[in-house]
């Protein structure tokens, strides 16, 4: 970022409960980012965001033990379609090939409410180990 732009808005992912996105630009439902199997692609990347995945750990997570003959191929179909989503949505180049898998790099200050919750059960529990009785 240059010297005297404006940070970006920040960008939220929900992976609890029902998917959805929030960007500068709107909320934007998971069934608006795609199918099933393209959602469920990205709420597992979003598990681990940074970390890839391999194809064959995303093929048997969207498949189980249905997976198509043809498998890397239908993973790389999931994961093109997910990507023109994104992109779609002003997320270009989030979903990475990593390895033999990919990744996902959301933009710095991109929150997913996993982590927050996450961060919210660590500093309660840490609060009730103190004595405290935690958040008000």
């Amino acid at each position: 970022m240059c010297a005297g732009q404006d940070a970006p808005a920040a960008v939220r992912l929900f992976v609890l409960g029902p998917l959805r996105l929030e960007t500068p630009a709107g909320t934007i439902p998971g069934a608006a980012l795609g199918g099933r199997r393209v959602q469920l692609c990205l709420a597992a990347l979003a598990r681990r965001p940074g970390v890839g995945w391999s194809r064959e750990a995303l093929a048997d997570l969207l498949w189980h033990e249905a997976l198509p003959r043809s498998w890397p191929s239908a993973v790389r179909n999931v994961v093109a379609s997910l990507r023109r989503h994104l992109e779609e949505v002003g997320l270009a180049g989030a979903v990475v090939t990593a390895g033999d898998g990919y990744r996902l790099d959301l933009p710095e200050g991109a929150t997913v409410d996993l982590f927050e919750l996450e961060d919210a059960a660590g500093a309660v529990a840490g609060a009730l180990e103190a004595g405290g009785a935690g958040p008000p």
